[in-house]
């Protein structure tokens, strides 16, 4: 039988650190044992010789304190760029390929001497490539490499297997370039691996500054952007590189040789790809893998880089793509409201977050940064919460973090630090990215999924009140025959429809949909009266809000990012032509889309926490109290307590569920939370209207 995988063992520092000082303890004590005993025995003219004597157990305990003692080290090391505050670290022996440091170097020895005959050759062989591989997260081995192929070889070999390949006389081989990006993407994480040491086993000092030894020249930039896009680095370790390139950018006159190689026009005739010859670039590719390194470098109070890298840098060849993957990072990954400000990594996002959209609002910027549309559009989705307090408010405001102590307190739980947005400022940004429209399908999903969620609250309070006052009448009338039962508790649902809970849910209607147009408005396609089917703007929207409608609530409380992420891929995963053709027939224009979009997620929240009624007597509020489309009829359009999508109804089940919508029956309970959905789109649609 084979064995199975390894289980983790789960190490507490603290622990272990007990551990090493006692057997350091025994190392010294065990062996004076060992003389007693031999004194002991000596007037008997006997010895005890060999392997298991006390003195050799002695050396066997103070030969393992080191490794052990480094083993430590690094795990502490590890667990300092762990997301979790957790004091155990699971610790995965299956990377630990190296069983010595000695065994990691030797093995590093031989790759380092492999890669210099590939530098020399020009080729690489592939079983040298998959040993690599192989070894990269090993630390022993990653930090004996670092020493044995220093930066400079990692430039030569990188540069010399690029221009190879580049420069055959029959064309480059994909091939071979995807190997080499196979190459790049594996010393990248063996470098990350090894940046994470510590105590006894670190990296050698002046190791960044070999890194970017020359950074005004197109080698080392792009030996930079092959090595910093993969790994996930230690924080110190690339903070110290974030500013040295930042500080050396910054000190560069125009005109120098390290602005003439990012500008396409003054670029020197060079075989490296112009796309990977920006230092900055690579550096923001890194922080995308590491939030609160990109934190701590973009709130630097005496560099202020997020202001120079937004409103004054130029970016050239689509490289603002990563400063833009480095702003979500650093703005969307941390979000708590459980700690002070200067605690807070949730504070810090919010913060970035409402400068870094306070700068997309200027047009220079919006220029300058064409490729990060989709990154605002992202950042956007991760604070609903904000963007649905903009419906209605015209007063500026400075850029910052939300003062109250629950930034949204239409969810049940404190929720994360808010991020204070100008209502034009958004409504700028949001125009322009709106351009993508891939970032107007992640917005108009985020929208559905929070105002999903905010319903399902509201309705599970109302919900609660029905079931309350229906017992508290039942107590009071044990007696009561099954159809008073039903009477009195339909009588009861209506009422608290019409009364302040269901007031409450027809504001919170009114509310989200004032917000949804504003994204239609930002999108420039509120007004469309009949859009063009060809329209990609209004074709995304239309995918976006036909599949919206089919989301489900997220867990109750506090909304993370990760809610977000999920309704966008859920959003994105139903998306198809088809679904699109599928919206409402007679809502071609955007607007009407949108209503019905919002009617549907009204209705099917409703019908979930069964604010139509019960379907089993059917109440007559109830769809299958329909006599023309009853329960298992072609018209019947729920599956258990949920309504069918709209792209996913037959014909029958269309007609009657707009139908049903019509009823008088039905409006004595969703007549208000129907007019609140229009309201909120006319109120905001006027209040958007210029004046005079």
């Amino acid at each position: 039988m084979s064995p199975g995988p390894a289980t983790p063992l789960s190490i507490d520092p603290a622990l272990m650190t007990q551990l090493i000082a006692l057997m350091k303890r025994l190392a010294h004590t065990v062996p004076d044992v060992g003389v007693q005993v031999d004194k002991a025995l000596s007037p008997l003219h006997l010895a005890l010789h060999g392997p298991g004597t006390a003195r050799d157990l002695g050396h066997r305990i103070a030969a393992k304190v080191p490794d052990l003692q480094r083993r430590l080290d690094l795990m502490l090391a590890a667990q300092k760029v762990a997301l979790n505050t957790s004091r155990s670290l699971w610790a995965d022996e299956s990377k630990w390929l190296s069983t010595t440091p000695e065994a990691g170097a030797a093995t590093a020895k031989r790759l380092a001497t492999a890669l210099r005959t590939a530098i020399r050759t020009g080729t690489l062989d592939p079983h040298l490539l998959t040993e690599l591989q192989h070894h990269q997260d090993d630390p022993y081995f990653a930090l004996a490499f670092a020493t044995q192929f220093p930066p400079s070889d990692l430039r030569q070999l990188l540069t010399a297997l690029y221009r190879r390949q580049t420069g055959l006389a029959t064309g480059p081989d994909p091939d071979a370039l995807a190997e080499l990006d196979k190459l790049s993407a594996a010393l990248s994480t063996t470098l990350a691996t090894a940046s994470r040491g510590a105590g006894d086993l670190q990296l050698p000092k002046g190791y960044v500054d070999q890194l970017l030894a020359h950074l005004d020249t197109p080698e080392t930039a792009f030996a930079l952007n092959k090595l910093l896009r993969t790994g996930h680095f230690d924080d110190p370790f690339l903070r110290e590189i974030a500013t040295k390139v930042y500080d050396f950018e910054r000190a560069q006159p125009p005109g120098s040789l390290y602005w003439r190689n990012l500008m396409p026009a003054t670029q020197p005739m060079n075989d490296l790809p112009a796309a990977y010859k920006d230092p900055m670039a690579a550096v923001a590719a890194a922080l995308a893998h590491n939030p609160r390194a990109a934190q701590d470098f973009l709130t630097d109070p005496g560099r202020k880089p997020l202001d120079y890298l937004m409103r004054e840098r130029v970016w050239y060849e689509a490289t603002d793509s990563d400063l833009g993957h480095a702003l979500e990072a650093a703005t969307t990954t941390f979000r708590d409201h459980d700690l002070p400000p200067g605690q807070s990594r949730g504070y810090t996002s919010a913060l970035i977050a409402s400068w870094a959209l306070r700068f997309w609002s200027n047009p220079a910027v919006q220029s300058n940064l064409h490729d990060t549309r989709q990154s605002a559009g992202n950042i956007l989705a991760a604070y609903t919460s904000d963007l649905n307090r903009l419906a209605g408010r015209r007063v500026s405001q400075p850029p910052g973090v939300s003062p109250i102590p629950d930034s949204d307190p239409h969810l049940r739980g404190v929720q994360p630090y808010g991020a204070m947005l100008d209502h034009d400022g958004v409504m700028n940004v949001m125009k322009w990215a709106f351009d993508d429209p891939v970032a107007l399908k992640t917005v108009v999903a985020a929208q559905g999924q929070y105002s999903i969620n905010v319903l399902n609250e509201r309705a599970a309070k109302v919900a609660e009140q029905v079931r309350s006052d229906f017992e508290r009448w039942h107590r009071a009338h044990p007696e009561a025959t099954t159809a008073e039962i039903n009477e009195q508790r339909q009588r009861i649902l209506e009422d608290r429809m019409a009364g302040p809970g269901g007031a409450a849910f027809s504001t919170d209607v009114e509310r989200l949909s004032k917000t949804l147009y504003i994204i239609t408005d930002a999108g420039n396609i509120a007004h469309i009266d009949r859009a063009d089917a060809h329209d990609r703007v209004f074709g995304a929207f239309k995918e976006a809000v036909t599949s919206v409608a089919d989301l489900v609530p997220g867990p109750q409380g506090k909304i993370s990012s990760f809610l977000f992420d999920q309704a966008k891929s859920a959003v994105f995963g139903q998306m198809s032509t088809q679904q699109g053709d599928a919206a409402r027939s007679q809502a071609a224009s955007t607007l009407g889309q949108s209503i019905d979009m919002f009617t549907d997620i009204t209705a099917d929240v409703m019908m979930r926490h069964g604010l139509f009624g019960d379907g089993e007597v059917p109440a007559r509020t109830h769809p299958h109290a329909s006599t023309n489309y009853p329960r298992g009829s072609e018209g019947d359009f729920l599956d258990g307590s949920r309504i069918v999508l709209w792209s996913q109804m037959n014909h029958q089940q269309r007609d009657a569920y707009s139908e049903w919508l019509s009823l008088g029956e039905t409006g004595v309970v969703f007549r208000d939370p129907m007019r609140a959905v229009r309201d909120g789109f006319k109120q905001a649609g006027a209040s958007e209207e210029p004046g005079p």
